[in-house]
């Protein structure tokens, strides 16, 4: 059984904290020391409305020590205007280095929300009149506003994309267009919650270079000790089978719903059942939530 000091150097790479249009379980103060208290590298704000930059900023002015940093990110949706490049700039020249391809503004998302609400929207009235926001055009490529960021990306070098929540088909071209214009690390966003792409697919991104992302969130038995809900743990078996290889995986929460353990202790939870269910040593382990989160974030 992994204790609390294992989590030393650890990143959580992926947390929704307040403030934020939603109900969140903690603010980034509260993250901050939280994740100071047990040796965390960094952890990064996941906003799906605003840019997290300013939260990020003061919460490591005024609660940190140096010793954890406080990732910002932007998410391409419409609160922000889509693809808006000069957003995203703005956000580079305050810290942010992830960027998120649309999530609640790709059509995927709007798709699988209709007639229900979705949580991480608060009261936002705008939610209803949300406009997709296409990656690929009707010739299939990625869209021109689309390209400009992530040419902005490849000449900066240290801006991680993330492919947020569009379909798996858009990742598929996504993915090859941004390698080849020289992105360093792209992201791909829990491919098996929400997106469902195969598995066979995902193997191909990951042999690409592409990062592939496991978060705590899609597991039943990480939320509830329920293993029926969501995917069950022994989902990493047949990635592994399917030849995707952990060397291009890691481990970080996406928590921070009001449904959802604290961050920390959740991600501790999931780190166990990873070692208890599936047999991966501390070797393993480490490689998933401290080697390559700092690989992503460019903190080699």
């Amino acid at each position: 059984m992994l204790d609390k000091s294992f989590l030393q150097g650890a990143y959580d790479l992926h947390i929704h904290t307040g403030p934020s249009v939603a109900n969140r379980l903690v603010d980034a103060g509260d993250m901050m020391k939280a994740a100071m208290e047990v040796g965390y590298k960094g952890f990064l704000v996941k906003d799906h409305y605003v840019p997290s930059a300013h939260g990020c900023l003061l919460v490591e002015k005024f609660l940190g020590d140096g010793s954890c940093k406080a990732f910002s990110s932007i998410a391409c949706n419409n609160s922000i205007g889509g693809f808006n490049l000069e957003a995203v700039d703005a956000a580079y020249n305050m810290g942010t280095r992830m960027v998120y391809m649309p999530t609640v503004s790709s059509r995927l998302h709007i798709d699988g929300h209709k007639g229900k609400k979705f949580t991480g929207s608060g009261n936002m009235v705008t939610v209803a009149m949300e406009e997709p926001i296409d990656v690929l055009g009707t010739d299939g490529k990625v869209v021109p506003e689309c390209l400009e960021i992530l040419k902005y990306a490849a000449e900066k070098g240290d801006i991680t994309i993330s492919t947020g929540h569009i379909s798996w088909q858009e990742s598929d071209v996504l993915i090859p267009a941004a390698l080849e214009l020289g992105v360093k690390n792209i992201v791909v966003n829990h491919p098996s919650f929400q997106i469902n792409a195969p598995l066979d697919v995902i193997a191909r991104w990951a042999k690409m270079g592409a990062w592939i992302e496991k978060t705590a969130c899609e597991f039943g038995q990480v939320i509830w000790d329920d293993d029926t809900r969501f995917n069950s743990i022994y989902i990493w078996n047949r990635y592994l089978d399917a030849g995707v290889p952990l060397e291009q995986m890691f481990v970080d929460t996406d928590f921070g719903q009001s449904i959802s353990p604290h961050p920390v202790d959740g991600y501790l939870k999931y780190l166990n059942l990873l070692n208890d269910w599936l047999g991966f040593d501390e070797k393993v382990l480490t490689m998933l939530c401290k080697e390559n989160p700092a690989k992503i974030m460019n903190q080699e």
